[in-house]
């Protein structure tokens, strides 16, 4: 099985790139992350919360996490984005942060200024033309985006993946490449340079103890659970930020 990073349209040169699941899933997970009560459970957790991915139910699942276990969480002082470290909400002197699950635009750098040195890295992604599809409709009817408002509503999807010269040009928005932006791949990569792309993708994999893959979220959850020593309570989670749209059916050529 396999996740893609970039989203596809037809008439798009952007890559498509597939990457292995079972290479990208996990690595050796760091040891000394624990709480008093509980030996060996990893405390100090960095996710990328990334867009109508399901990443709000882990968000969630990961801050009432911190609740139960008095751990910092990390938190920006207004909004869910991140990214400066003038938005963070400061600590008491001599504190840590814990947990961070709030967006921003990954960099190995930025993420290890955030939490302690033994913190692991989760992600999570979806399948992108689903993904895709979801955004599209949620920023259009929830947010009013102007370029999603502009493509006709009668067969608003399709209207968008055969005509993104038209509706959606940008190297990376909320319909196209929004996974491999907030992985952290640049506007200068080339899109058909598959050295390039899976050079940083292996990046990704050495960085990253675990990605979720939304498809299969409850092996996801289970895979987590394992890798973290947590416990069934622990990864008992509530949906959050689902948005129903209507049913789109591409054929293969698109």
């Amino acid at each position: 099985m396999d996740c893609i990073v970039f989203t596809y349209y037809k008439h798009s040169v952007v890559f498509v790139d597939k990457l292995p699941v079972d290479k990208l899933q996990y690595r050796q997970r760091p040891t000394g992350n624990s709480t008093r009560n509980h030996k060996n459970v990893t405390t100090h957790v960095a996710f990328l919360k990334v867009h109508k991915a399901g990443s709000t139910t882990v968000q969630n699942l990961l801050f009432r996490f911190g609740m139960r276990h008095s751990l910092n969480i990390l938190l920006p002082k207004s909004g869910n984005y991140l990214n400066r470290a003038s938005q963070k909400i400061p600590l008491k002197a001599g504190e840590h942060y814990d947990i961070f699950a709030c967006h921003t635009v990954y960099q190995k750098q930025w993420f290890d200024s955030l939490l302690p040195t033994d913190s692991v890295y989760i992600g999570i992604v979806r399948d992108p033309m689903v993904r895709m599809i979801s955004s599209a409709y949620y920023y259009r009817d929830v947010f009013g985006v102007g370029y999603l408002k502009r493509v006709p509503h009668a067969n608003f999807i399709h209207e968008l993946v055969n005509y993104p010269d038209k509706y959606d040009r940008a190297f990376f928005s909320h319909t196209r490449n929004s996974m491999g932006k907030d992985f952290g791949f640049q506007h200068d990569i080339e899109p058909t340079n598959k050295s390039q792309i899976r050079k940083y993708l292996d990046q990704l994999n050495s960085q990253f103890l675990l990605v979720l893959i939304m498809e299969k979220f409850d092996e996801s959850l289970v895979m987590l659970k394992r890798l973290l020593n947590w416990s069934l309570l622990d990864i008992i989670y509530w949906k959050m930020n689902s948005y129903k749209h209507d049913h789109t059916v591409l054929n293969s050529t698109k």
